[in-house]
């Protein structure tokens, strides 16, 4: 008579495969979840930038009859970002006694890609501020 065989410990192939699929289907509502906040978390860069250009203007404009339109003469502040990931600039021309508008541009090198906001702007105009794009500065 023959022994039945017995089944040995492990798992068969096809129970590991159901594990990859459930791994994949996973990874694939992680992974674009996790890159987006990466993005958002980069993006904080490109406003407190503006947000520490803005103050500079403001002392600057303390001390003198209008804004300037050189970051050059403002103190604490330079052409980048505090994390070098956003190149900033004063639009030209657009410094007076009552305005200015700034812009923070992504580097290239300055971490994932950001399609929706590749730059951010500030423009300030007798006292009021206006920000952009809209839904790319989080409050």
């Amino acid at each position: 008579m023959r022994q039945p065989l017995h089944r040995r410990g492990g798992f068969t192939l096809i129970e590991l495969m159901i594990v990859v699929v459930i791994i994949g289907i996973l990874a694939s509502i992680a992974i674009p979840a996790y890159q987006n906040h990466v993005i958002k978390a980069q993006r904080s860069d490109g406003t407190t930038a503006l947000m520490d250009l803005r103050m500079a203007q403001e002392r600057w404009r303390a001390n003198n009859t209008s804004y300037t339109s050189e970051i050059g003469e403002l103190v604490g502040v330079g052409e980048k970002s505090p994390e070098g990931r956003y190149d900033l600039e004063i639009v030209a021309d657009s410094a007076d006694a009552t305005s200015f508008e700034l812009i923070a541009t992504k580097r290239a090198d300055g971490g994932l890609a950001d399609a929706k906001c590749p730059s951010l702007t500030l423009q300030y105009a007798a006292g009021e501020v206006t920000t952009g794009p809209e839904g790319c500065w989080s409050n």
